[in-house]
């Protein structure tokens, strides 16, 4: 489709030199390349075979406890058995004991900090908005605050089981904007905390951009953060059996992931299908992962096989969620009907087994999508920088070590007008880009230099839109004289590429600016689900065409696809201190 011969001189010359750039850099480069991607065997016989869905009847629904104002974090104390929540707007956490629930602590009951092993006189606020819960193996009941500058409170078990005052844990790093919404304890007394700014970033002068965070104290308490991530609200987490990862949800994506804990590298993974407004997770006997929620529905995640099953549904607005041993059951609080609800499990699950050790991982640093062989479109354009893939033999550097050294999106693609739109007199049927280096600019002595970009489009009737030159005056500003002045021109390719990102889902998105010359394109690539891709286009009439993009019929379908961009690439977790 791209095809330089028909192309102005001016144009070729600039393809030879972009991509004699890339190939250079990715000779010069000395880093080894990396595998992108952890993948189980397929489904089939032994440990990857589906299991029976798990079911929840109606008819086995219990109300533990009802009336209350607004029930929301659950946890099972690990020798009785017995059932505490909290109520966050009224500052209270009960126990269900003997069928009824007795107050454990509220604004009345003392907290203190503790500096070199002894108590502060400093005051200390009361308690406030309690929301996650969990235990320590040998009773001790964490609790964390949902609101801004939320807390880690202890409270240690006295030998009558009452629970008369508790400990700020100080945590190091700034977190006065955080609010925390879920809390565990894994087995060697590890810690598990997620939360996010959401409700800071929301609250007065208007809204501002917003991070979630999940936090892990480890067995000798050394705080750490796993996963950080813009534009999230993680709103619960819990360890896995054995506790080797940590499973979350969070309620702004829909995403319910996982978290290697032993590696102390940023590495995990999600189920490909989001769930709408997820609250709270559980981890089954067997690892399969129960979520609730908000919407009042119950959904179970098989992360060995990534598939999800809505199991029960119809509740209020459910926000925690949590497997009984003792009671071979299920717990929810239901918020908006102010219930404490219990639900028997019907299958029997399999003793030794655990889904959770045959989950996929990949990078937590926007997952690479690379085929092992260059795209026969990508290998026509490399071919006029010096990298010929188009050759018999073998090549000097593989594609995937090309890809690991000079980062690009690109793709060859079918696009189709998506349905309840205004017909399209001659739609787009086919798309082909690539970006080199996303969102470098090179200064010269003619001024800055955008990325090295490709772009391309077909109609049905063979009409070809394709990157051109437009030369530009390129001009600079004095820091002592307030006027500016032409320092030369800039020869820009158009449509030209601007706020490219990958997000921790693999997904790419990209913005083509035609500067008056094209229609100005948005794409949308999602090699983890193909069918979730689009092409919008923004015609100069101010009209907008949206298509969905496929795998094109003279392509080598998802091999056409490539995302080699990492904005970012920590190789171990952000350490906090003790």
């Amino acid at each position: 489709m791209f095809n330089p011969r028909r192309d102005r001189p001016g144009a070729r010359a600039w393809i030879v030199a972009a991509c004699s750039l890339a190939v250079a850099a990715a000779v010069r480069a000395q880093e080894p390349a990396k595998g992108m991607l952890i993948l189980p065997p397929g489904p089939g016989a032994g440990p990857y075979a589906e299991r029976p869905p798990v079911e929840f009847g109606v008819g086995d629904q219990q109300a533990l406890a009802e009336g209350l104002q607004g029930p929301d974090g659950l946890a099972i104390h690990p020798q009785s058995g017995e059932i505490y929540f909290s109520e966050e707007d009224a500052a209270r956490v009960w126990v269900l004991r003997d069928g009824r629930p007795m107050r454990v602590a509220d604004r009345d009951t003392p907290l203190y900090r503790l500096r070199d092993g002894r108590r502060t006189a400093d005051p200390v606020m009361p308690l406030r908005n309690p929301e996650g819960l969990a235990f320590s193996s040998t009773g001790e009941l964490y609790v964390v605050e949902d609101y801004p500058g939320g807390r880690l409170i202890r409270f240690p078990p006295r030998a009558d089981g009452r629970y008369p005052e508790g400990e700020v844990i100080e945590f190091p790093g700034d977190w006065r904007t955080f609010a925390w919404e879920g809390v565990a304890v894994g087995p060697e007394n590890d810690l598990l905390m997620a939360g996010s700014d959401v409700e800071y970033a929301l609250g007065g002068g208007g809204a501002k951009p917003f991070m979630g965070a999940i936090l892990y104290r480890d067995s000798v308490g050394q705080w750490w953060v796993p996963y950080r991530r813009p534009f999230a609200s993680f709103s619960s987490v819990q360890f896995t059996r054995g506790g080797r990862q940590a499973v979350y949800t969070c309620e702004v994506s829909g995403e319910v992931g996982w978290l290697d804990l032993q590696g102390r590298r940023p590495i995990g993974g999600c189920s490909s299908a989001a769930v709408k407004s997820p609250e709270g997770i559980a981890v089954l006997p067997d690892g399969r992962l129960v979520v609730a929620l908000e919407t009042g529905a119950l959904v179970v995640v098989d992360p060995a096989m990534d598939q999800h099953a809505t199991v029960a549904e119809g509740f209020g607005s459910l926000e925690s969620v949590q497997w009984d041993a003792f009671s071979n059951r299920l717990v929810l609080t239901e918020q908006s009907r102010g219930r404490v609800l219990s639900l028997k499990a019907r299958p029997d699950f399999q003793a030794e087994e655990n889904r959770m050790d045959m989950a996929v991982y990949h990078p937590l640093f926007n997952p690479r999508h690379v085929p092992e062989v260059c795209p026969p479109y990508l290998a026509r354009i490399l071919a006029f920088g010096g990298l010929d893939y188009t050759r018999p033999g073998l090549p000097p550097i593989s594609f995937r070590d090309f890809a690991q050294r000079v980062p690009m999106i690109a793709a060859d693609a079918r696009a189709a007008p998506v349905e309840n739109q205004e017909p399209v007199e001659d739609p787009i049927e086919r798309v082909q880009f690539v970006v080199f280096k996303p969102n470098q600019m090179v200064m010269s002595e003619t001024g800055p230099q955008p990325a090295l970009a490709l772009f391309a489009t077909r109609t049905q009737s063979g009409r070809v839109t394709a990157t051109s030159l437009l030369r530009a005056e390129t001009m600079g500003i004095s820091l002592d004289r307030p006027k500016t002045e032409r320092i030369g021109t800039a020869a820009l390719a158009v449509p030209m590429p601007a706020g490219v990102g990958v997000s921790s889902l693999g997904v790419a998105h990209i913005n083509f600016m035609g500067l008056g010359k094209t229609p100005d394109y948005s794409v949308v690539l999602n090699p983890g689900q193909p069918f979730d891709s689009y092409l919008v286009v923004y015609e100069t009439g101010g009209r907008r065409v949206h298509y969905k993009l496929e795998f094109s019929e003279e392509g080598a379908g998802l091999d056409s696809w490539v995302v080699a961009f990492t904005e970012s690439r920590p190789d171990e977790w952000l350490a906090l201190g003790r």
